[in-house]
């Protein structure tokens, strides 16, 4: 995933499931301020989660499943009010779930 997608400031879904996507989430995805959908499951995503998407306060529905992502959960997703659904399932995580 390229680091100039977070360039794209009017994006509201970003739909990339089932695509054999490799390399990590690039934090320029937290400038995504419109964002409401994101969806990366069935990748081959590495890393740790950006806490930057703490940044997205209209993001509804986030799936990182079915990827190789490591590290911890950000405690700067509890800053979604809005977030419905947060599928991190079948992933390398470690640690514990923050309180937030």
């Amino acid at each position: 995933i390229p680091p100039e997608l977070g360039a794209l400031q009017r994006l509201e879904i970003l739909v990339l499931d089932n695509n054999r996507l490799s390399g990590s989430i690039p934090p320029s995805v937290g400038n995504l301020s419109k964002l409401s959908i994101l969806y990366l499951s069935n990748n081959r995503l590495d890393g740790s989660i950006p806490a930057t998407l703490g940044q997205l306060r209209r993001l509804t529905q986030v799936d990182l499943s079915e990827n190789q992502l490591t590290g911890g959960i950000p405690g700067s997703l509890a800053s979604c009010d809005s977030l419905q659904l947060l599928d991190l399932s079948s992933n390398l995580l470690s640690g514990e779930i923050p309180a937030s």
